[in-house]
């Protein structure tokens, strides 16, 4: 559950369209600070569960569903989304849950 309570309510505000009422934009779900990795999600983009990851040599998106694979890379290193990678399947199921708790409402 500590990795739920690092869910940032707020982080954009939402501008009250049907169905993303009172839900950030842009939750944060987890940061890494070691390595400057930060994972959030959009609350307006598609419906299948994935995770985007952010450093600041670039960012990746992951589909969480059916399996973790990587959807899309953008300046990251083979090395930097294999590290992300292990750590969306270690987090895997705290993310799913944060996932399904923000699209719920």
């Amino acid at each position: 559950m500590d990795f739920l309570r690092k869910l940032v309510i707020g982080l954009v505000p939402t501008t009250g369209d049907k169905g993303t009422a009172n839900r950030p934009l842009v939750p944060c779900l987890l940061e890494q600070s070691l390595r400057g990795y930060r994972f959030f999600f959009f609350s307006r983009e598609e419906r299948r569960p994935h995770i985007h990851a952010f450093c600041p040599d670039g960012e990746a998106k992951f589909w969480l569903e059916p399996t973790i694979d990587i959807a899309k890379n953008y300046g990251l290193s083979q090395t930097q989304v294999a590290e992300l990678k292990k750590i969306v399947e270690e987090k895997k199921n705290d993310i799913l849950d944060a996932w399904h708790k923000h699209f719920a409402g």
